[in-house]
């Protein structure tokens, strides 16, 4: 059975994150880690294929760009032979280069992140790319979301 792992303080992404992986990998174990903490107790306890991570995260200065890239570091440090992505919402070229050239696999952005595209960049890793996706800041539509009418 495969095992990703999702680290991401914010729970609604990191629960649409996992949902996201769950319902493109068949047979794939999915843990959360809403720290940095809880990440590396859960990457020294268990072997994990993929690790999905937010640079941002609780306890390290998330506008630090030394930060933000010793979180991405230390990450596939502790999980040398997964597929690293990660996934931010403060995106920048210079970071992307930085990240790939530690070992992270593909560098994404939460902005725009529709359904599907996790599993397409899995592919796109699978096929020796390195998939970047920079924020969408051309939305014409504001999102809509009625409680109890909208999944």
């Amino acid at each position: 059975m495969r095992k990703a792992l999702v680290v991401e303080d914010q729970n609604l992404m990191r629960q649409a994150l996992m949902a996201e992986l769950q319902a493109g990998l068949d047979d794939c174990f999915i843990s959360g880690a809403q720290t940095f903490a809880m990440a590396q107790r859960l990457l020294a306890e268990d072997q994990f294929d993929l690790v999905v991570t937010d640079p941002g995260l609780p306890g390290f200065d998330p506008t630090s760009r030394r930060d933000r890239l010793l979180v991405v570091e230390t990450m596939i440090r502790s999980a040398p032979t997964a597929i690293h992505i990660v996934v931010t919402g403060s995106d920048s070229s210079g970071e992307a280069v930085a990240c790939r050239a530690l070992g992270a696999s593909a560098y994404i952005a939460k902005t725009g992140l529709s359904p599907g595209t996790l599993c397409e960049i899995l592919g796109e890793v699978a096929q020796d790319a390195f998939p970047l996706r920079y924020s969408v800041s051309d939305a014409q539509t504001p999102e809509v979301n009625i409680s109890g009418l909208t999944p």
